[in-house]
């Protein structure tokens, strides 16, 4: 066995085994919900002595190239966090982080093949005016307030967790369904208001069916009644239903098999203590992750905001595989 076959494994023996506690402390604590003032920049980072200086993202990219003159020596008389703090703090950071192929998303962070989106984060794959939302992925067209929304939604207002649905508002885990408003667990649903744990229904309210005429006399009278909308949606159901998932504990799967601590997955079999992943194709190995996306991904171990496969206690490394104790690494391999 190779010595990095060594570490790899002993990265991945602490991991399949962290607490939940611990994971949401040494891990999910660092990702930022808050956004700040620093330097006259809005930005992901408070003002902190942990870094040099904040700069907007389109100075650091303009100036990227010439962090290879920022290397140092590393110091064996300390160790590792110690040489890695130094280094961290000889470079200003990018106020936002925006990715390839973004366009006016000036004040977003962490925008991938996106464009139109503001005070949003986790915006990834072709998705479109995003405005105050969390974690929307593939496809999603004018999201607003919303958090965990993927693959071919659009118009959504004030939810949590939604797969592939149109016109969704102040409503929750809904999976291939339109029009639905104050209404939960919902799949291949259509026109339903104050609804739960309903599939293939239309024309319901309160879990009762109406006729279609009826159903819209009633809807038109609710939706006047605007002064009580954010009173409906407190009310809602918060428990969650899983669907297509074996073996799994803990919120909201979705064809997912074999994982144990996790909020909103979609597609992953084996993994512990994890937070918004969202892959196109089927996955696997994935613990002590916060975020990450790929259409095929494997391996992660200790990440956030991360892409492919075999990666180890990484943060902002995008398609590349192989990589351990690095920081914003785009199409790279084999860098620790």
């Amino acid at each position: 066995m190779s010595n990095l076959e060594f570490w790899e494994n002993k990265i991945k023996e602490k991991r399949k085994n962290t607490d939940f506690r611990d994971y949401l402390k040494t891990i999910v604590s660092w990702s930022t919900f808050v956004l700040y003032k620093n330097n006259w920049l809005i930005s992901k980072f408070p003002e902190t002595n942990r870094i040099k200086k904040i700069i907007s993202h389109k100075e650091f990219e303009k100036n990227r190239d010439n962090l290879i003159e920022k290397w140092i020596d590393y110091d064996f008389e300390n160790n590792f966090f110690e040489n890695y703090k130094k280094l961290l703090l000889s470079i200003d950071l990018f106020n936002f982080i925006s990715y390839w192929w973004s366009e006016n998303s000036d004040y977003a962070d962490m925008v991938l093949w996106s464009k139109n989106c503001y005070l949003s984060s986790t915006i990834i794959n072709n998705c479109e005016n995003i405005l105050y939302s969390f974690s929307v992925k593939d496809n999603c067209l004018n999201v607003l307030n919303s958090l965990s929304v993927y693959q071919n939604s659009e118009i959504v207002y004030f939810w949590i967790s939604v797969l592939e649905s149109f016109k969704v508002f102040y409503s929750s885990f809904i999976k291939n369904s339109s029009n639905i408003w104050f209404s939960s667990n919902l799949t291949w649903c259509s026109e339903c208001i104050f609804c739960n744990d309903l599939d293939n229904c239309s024309y319901y309210i309160e879990n009762k069916p109406y006729s279609k005429e009826e159903y819209f006399i009633k809807k038109n009278e609710i939706l006047k009644e605007k002064q009580n909308f954010f009173n409906y949606y407190k009310k809602i159901n918060k428990i969650w239903k899983n669907n297509n998932s074996t073996n799994i504990k803990w919120s909201w799967f979705v064809n997912s098999q074999n994982v144990e601590n996790w909020y909103y997955w979609y597609n992953v079999s084996k993994g512990r203590n994890l937070m918004f992943v969202w892959w196109i194709n089927w996955n696997e190995n994935m613990y002590d992750t916060f975020t990450a996306w790929a259409p095929t991904a494997s391996n992660l171990y200790w990440i956030m905001w991360a892409t492919w496969d075999n990666l180890y206690n990484c943060i902002n490394v995008t398609n590349s595989s192989n990589m351990f104790y690095s920081y914003f690494l785009t199409d790279c391999s084999f860098c620790i």
